[in-house]
């Protein structure tokens, strides 16, 4: 696209009628960081739903769990699935897979939606999804944290992190690189091993055929972060 022929998109409309975090999360949520996008209006409404959605689940919530503060005495499915989304927007930010990072901050708002459980677990997991949308959509993120009732600044607070305790059966996904550059994702178990993490990377469809035929000289493991194939130029 070149705006010498005009066929560029402004993001002022978007901001216009959908307000500037929901200009954000589309162009966030629309494809990799290291991949063009398609323009989609449809998409852009979505995004603008989504947070509709988190916005009417906190103030639909408030009666609920007002009133509860400190860390829910319970660890149940609700707990669990909050610090295993902690673990998992960490690590898809770091890689800036901001578009996985947005499709898992969707996961937990639909589990918090469908919770009918202990209420201070609810509260947990609202406050965490106010936090870990804060990089994305900051600007919603900050109302909503200041409708739960807090008064510290968001912006000013420690990222949050998972308990081991609550992800220890979690599987997390890595990056698969060959010879350095991304060729694949795949999903292993919090407990596997080196071995156990390559075999997973060699199988996946997507980078197999990057390694088929090759001489694989050397496998680079980073635990939770990515593998990396060294393969000789045939």
């Amino acid at each position: 696209m070149s705006k010498s022929k005009g066929n560029v998109v402004s993001p002022r409309e978007i901001i216009a009628d959908y307000g500037a975090d929901t200009a954000r999360l589309f162009i966030l949520f629309a494809a990799p960081a290291e991949k063009d996008m398609d323009w989609s209006d449809e998409q852009v409404q979505g995004q603008h739903r989504f947070l509709g959605r988190i916005w009417r689940l906190v103030h639909g919530a408030l009666p609920k769990i007002a009133g509860l503060s400190g860390v829910p005495a319970a660890s149940d499915e609700l707990r669990k699935r909050t610090h295993k989304t902690i673990l998992r927007v960490t690590q898809q930010l770091e890689r800036l897979q901001f578009n996985t990072a947005i499709s898992s901050l969707m996961e937990l708002s639909n589990a918090a939606a469908d919770w009918t459980g202990e209420p201070g677990s609810l509260r947990e997991c609202l406050e965490v999804l106010a936090q870990l949308l804060a990089p994305l959509a900051p600007h919603v993120a900050s109302e909503l944290w200041t409708e739960l009732g807090r008064t510290e600044e968001l912006s000013t607070l420690h990222w949050p992190e998972a308990d081991p305790q609550l992800v220890v059966d979690d599987a997390y996904q890595i990056a698969v690189q060959v010879n350095g550059k991304l060729r694949g994702e795949v999903q292993v178990g919090a407990s596997a091993g080196e071995a156990e993490i390559r075999e997973t990377a060699a199988r996946d469809p997507k980078v197999a055929g990057w390694l088929q035929g090759k001489t694989i000289k050397k496998v680079v493991v980073i635990p939770k972060r990515l593998v990396n194939f060294v393969i000789a130029n045939n």
